[in-house]
């Protein structure tokens, strides 16, 4: 039988952490090339630890919306969630209604891209 030690696990878990963060890092110099430029290698892996954060933060953990969580990070900022200027994300992120994960990054990038004219990379970004 095939025993499986908590350090192994682990190690998967670490693995497989490191795999979306190169992948976001990838995704994110396709779609924010200027964003990222500024950022550096270091920053941009910050941002995206951050956003990881924030997203798990609203109960956002799957990839696909984290990515998308992480697209709006790019789009409107680091902390766009608190931004005083944008009342409108963290009342979505917060709102009681929307109690599973997807409904609220559906709703958010939707506002998002009726309210800015911020291009935001959607679904169709995943593909790569």
């Amino acid at each position: 039988m095939l025993k499986i030690y908590p350090e192994q696990t682990d190690a998967f878990a670490q693995a497989s952490v490191r795999d979306f963060e190169a992948r976001m890092v990838r995704h994110l110099r396709r779609f924010f090339l200027e964003e990222c430029r500024g950022l550096g290698e270091d920053g941009l892996l910050a941002t995206i630890r951050h956003g990881v954060s924030r997203a798990a933060s609203y109960g956002i953990v799957s990839e696909h919306d984290v990515a998308l969580y992480l697209n709006l990070t790019m789009a409107l900022g680091r902390d766009f969630d608190r931004d005083p200027l944008l009342p409108w994300a963290g009342a979505i992120l917060t709102e009681p209604a929307l109690t599973e994960p997807w409904l609220k990054m559906g709703r958010l990038y939707r506002t998002t891209v009726e309210r800015t004219q911020v291009p935001v990379p959607g679904d169709d970004a995943y593909a790569d």
